[in-house]
């Protein structure tokens, strides 16, 4: 049997975390409206099926983990 791992990843640029990072932080940059879906961690395998075929109308899709 042949086993294979599919990766998925996200483009960023360079030095931009630090800086999104302090905006977040200073409250001039809210990210909560971006997060248009969200799954609890026993329902993991059907949030990325979710993300697969992400709708037109969801921006982020986020796994809540239990605390």
């Amino acid at each position: 049997m042949v086993k294979e791992a599919r990766v998925e990843h996200v483009f960023r640029y360079a030095h931009v975390y630090p800086r999104a990072i302090k905006l977040m932080a200073s409250g001039k940059l809210n990210v909560k409206p971006l997060i248009t879906d969200r799954f609890a961690f026993k329902d993991s395998v059907e949030a990325f099926n979710f993300a697969v075929e992400m709708p037109p109308t969801s921006v982020k899709a986020q796994i809540d983990m239990p605390e």
